[in-house]
């Protein structure tokens, strides 16, 4: 008999075990379909910040669209200072060569840099002011300068031994 009882008291605790786990898992997928996105819970809880980023997405495009029109009135006031347009064929330039300063639509930055072409050269000296400047180039510079310095000053001494040596014989 205690066989009989220990036997049904495993068989009711593993029915136990299964229910608890079948009610976890339900429990578990209601939780999860009740769960929200973020944007669910944004409009909940806080209102206010969706309210703000569409504000500024709005002020974004304002901006941007501002800056076409500006953009097209310089055109437009550039073309009347230059008089009638002459016909000419445009040249097609390289597209490194195309190298604007215009700034991105969408950007929020207050001095914005008016759009031009940096010419090759000038992006070259540039480059060639910045690579001067460095540490390391300024140091080679010096230890090439010392290297003369110190070649010449072996040249004069040569030049002053041989004289002396001529003075000498010319005693003698």
């Amino acid at each position: 008999m205690t066989a009989k009882s220990t036997g049904s008291s495993t068989d009711n605790q593993g029915e136990d075990t299964e229910t608890n786990l079948s009610e976890l898992t339900t429990v578990r997928e209601k939780a999860l379909s009740d769960m929200l996105t973020l944007r669910e819970a944004l409009k909940l809880y806080k209102p206010d910040f969706i309210f703000r980023s569409q504000k500024r997405l709005q002020e974004l495009e304002i901006k941007a669209t501002q800056r076409r029109v500006q953009m097209h009135e310089c055109r437009l006031q550039q073309r009347k200072r230059m008089g009638p347009r002459v016909q000419t064929i445009p040249l097609p330039t390289p597209l490194k060569k195309r190298q604007c300063t215009t700034p991105h639509p969408l950007s929020d930055n207050l001095h914005k840099p008016k759009g031009r072409i940096i010419p090759e050269k000038e992006m070259q000296m540039r480059s060639k002011r910045i690579y001067n400047k460095l540490p390391e180039v300024k140091m080679k510079k010096e230890e090439e300068k010392k290297k003369v310095v110190s070649q010449t000053n072996r040249l004069r001494a040569m030049v002053y031994k041989k004289k002396l040596l001529d003075q000498v014989r010319q005693k003698q």
